[in-house]
């Protein structure tokens, strides 16, 4: 190595010393961040430490525990004023997500007997038109049904009829029928005929 360093002239090892240099330093994990933390008090007492001066979007938080300090369930959780904060995972660190202050959480207002009677003018004609409905259901339903039942008596006499001729000897000059089961194949026919006119 010292044969090829004494060939290369001295800018060239100069910033290969820098590129080296540079590689190394890229290598080297940067120093961990210190965060700051601040505390606030849960509705339950329990403390919660935040990142940052202000409990905001993004904060990370910590639950403090008899067993030490672990990373916030995910959910909302409430503080002594009231405010709910939701709290979501982004891997092992737990993060603010919303914030929705306690003003936000009293606004709801009892129904008033107008409101109510409005929803259940409301409830009734759905009522209404969904009963209606299933009526309109149930009546195409029996239509259907009965239609079905018509098909299926055809479909059966048309069998007869097809094992009726198929039974007729071919050889025969096409005579009127003599026997019994032939005349009964005959007038079948004629009455499947006459059905359908």
């Amino acid at each position: 190595m010292n044969f090829i360093n004494e060939q290369l002239p001295e800018a060239l090892k100069v910033k290969l010393k820098e590129i080296v240099a540079e590689v190394k330093a890229e290598d080297t994990p940067a120093p961990a961040e210190s965060k700051t933390y601040s505390e606030a008090p849960l509705q339950d007492g329990t403390v919660l430490k935040y990142t940052g001066e202000k409990l905001d979007v993004g904060s990370e938080v910590i639950i403090v525990t008899p067993e030490g300090e672990v990373p916030a369930p995910e959910g909302e959780l409430v503080l002594a004023d009231g405010s709910v904060l939701v709290i979501a995972k982004q891997g092992e660190l737990s993060v603010v997500a919303e914030v929705k202050p306690a003003a936000e959480m009293k606004t709801e207002t009892p129904a008033t007997p107008a409101a109510f009677e409005a929803i259940q003018a409301e409830l009734s004609a759905f009522k209404a038109e969904v009963l209606k409905e299933m009526a309109d259901l149930k009546s195409e339903n029996e239509k259907l049904k009965l239609k079905a039942s018509k098909m299926a008596a055809q479909f059966k006499d048309t069998v007869l009829v097809v094992d009726a001729i198929a039974n007729v000897p071919t050889d025969v000059p096409a005579v009127k029928p003599t026997n019994v089961a032939e005349n009964k194949a005959l007038k079948m026919l004629e009455y499947l005929a006459s059905k359908n006119k």
